[in-house]
């Protein structure tokens, strides 16, 4: 729900923004420590603020974390390369603004170029190496970055005002890949921005406001259930709740408010905690959880493997079922250090008689290898990105 699409969550990032205007935030990824050097000295000098990655993957993540105003990449890097990178950007629906720079031929820069735009990401630009800094200053000058920085007080009155959107990204069984799932991903309907992802505003919620959006999803989740077993579809919602939120005993009372409102219990809930999130007192979350899976909801642990507490919380909590990160599913079937791990904890869940889902599966290929594999069922853009809940019944319903 708070979290990223598959492909795609963000949760609160180490980086938050402050509130109003800000420096612009430009992260650039090369594998040349001196380009780096070179363009982080110049970008901070120009008004930006400027982080450098020479990993792909580590960019990637940091993207999807922080959802930077302005992207500079290069497209040859060793351990991802810039297309691979494009699509995952596409995938995290990034918004920011991209320049292109890379050591190839202009025609390879014109086609990579067409490709993002294809993806709906904003290229402003394509500079082939070696390149003066000067230059590529002036040409961000020329394309000034839109900073959108809302206020704590702005995200709340939206929660409040009824422009929290939620949309259902679809979870598939395999290998027959029938819809059997979905999971709830929280939106905000700007009235004037458009929709936005959650890296937009959620790093500026307090504690109190992510209760209240957490409600504000929650009366949506249920709603959409009753509505659908009027038509009947019964398939199980995944809400993501920042731990935090669960052993707070607003969000227990919220839960019994709505189970009584709509006369049901919690069956078909499926509450995903992450392992990211600040872990409260282990005994207090187990009582909460046990007893809310005594009400009917079943427990899933959500980015399983970016983590450090993975194996006490298997040992701990009742859970039910484990997610595996995107990132280490994103390249099983090319990168043998991948597919050994998703392996091994397939065989671990299993092991300890537990579900295991994919996230972030974008190709025919990596739902082979998850079957053959064993894996019980998966998501991503290979089977529906996030849409309506009328949407994702259309697609029961076929």
């Amino acid at each position: 729900m708070l979290g990223r699409d598959q492909g795609a969550s963000a949760r609160r990032s180490e980086g938050q923004q402050p509130e109003g205007h800000a420096r612009p935030r430009v992260f650039v990824v090369d594998d040349e420590p001196a380009i780096l050097d070179v363009l982080s000295r110049g970008l901070e000098n120009a008004g930006f603020t400027a982080s450098t990655f020479s990993s792909g993957r580590e960019f990637e993540r940091a993207v999807a974390r922080e959802a930077p105003d302005l992207c500079i990449m290069d497209l040859s890097i060793p351990d991802m390369d810039g297309v691979a990178i494009l699509n995952e950007l596409a995938s995290q629906n990034y918004r920011g603004r991209i320049l292109l720079m890379s050591g190839h031929g202009q025609q390879v820069l014109r086609s990579v170029s067409r490709l993002a735009e294809g993806y709906h990401l904003q290229i402003i630009g394509c500079v082939k190496k070696p390149f003066a800094v000067k230059p590529l200053l002036e040409m961000l000058k020329a394309n000034p970055v839109h900073t959108f920085a809302p206020s704590r007080s702005e995200i709340v009155d939206a929660i409040r005002g009824g422009q929290i959107v939620v949309r259902y990204q679809p979870i598939v069984d395999l290998p027959n890949q029938n819809v059997t799932a979905a999971e709830a991903l929280v939106r905000w309907q700007h009235p004037t921005e458009g929709l936005l992802p959650p890296t937009s505003f959620l790093p500026q919620l307090e504690h109190g406001d992510m209760n209240e959006l957490t409600q504000c999803v929650l009366r949506n989740v249920f709603q959409t259930r009753a509505i659908w077993a009027r038509d009947g579809i019964a398939i199980d919602l995944a809400v993501n709740v920042p731990t935090p939120v669960i052993v707070d005993p607003v969000f227990s009372a919220e839960i019994t408010k709505l189970m009584e409102r709509h006369q049901a219990n919690l069956k078909g809930i499926v509450l995903e905690i992450t392992e990211n999130d600040g872990m409260p007192d282990v005994h207090l979350l187990a009582s909460t959880l046990s007893g809310l899976c005594l009400k009917g909801a079943r427990v899933a642990v959500d980015d399983f493997g970016t983590g450090f507490s993975s194996l006490s919380r298997l040992q701990c909590l009742p859970v039910d079922e484990v997610k595996i990160d995107k990132s280490f599913i994103r390249h099983c079937v090319t990168h043998h250090e991948d597919r050994k791990i998703v392996e091994a904890v397939i065989a671990l869940a299993h092991a300890l008689d537990m579900h295991v889902v994919a996230e972030g599966v974008e190709t025919e290929a990596t739902a082979a290898l998850l079957s053959e594999l064993g894996c019980d069922y998966a998501q991503g853009f290979l089977f529906g990105r996030p849409v309506s809940p009328d949407e994702i019944a259309g697609l029961i319903s076929r």
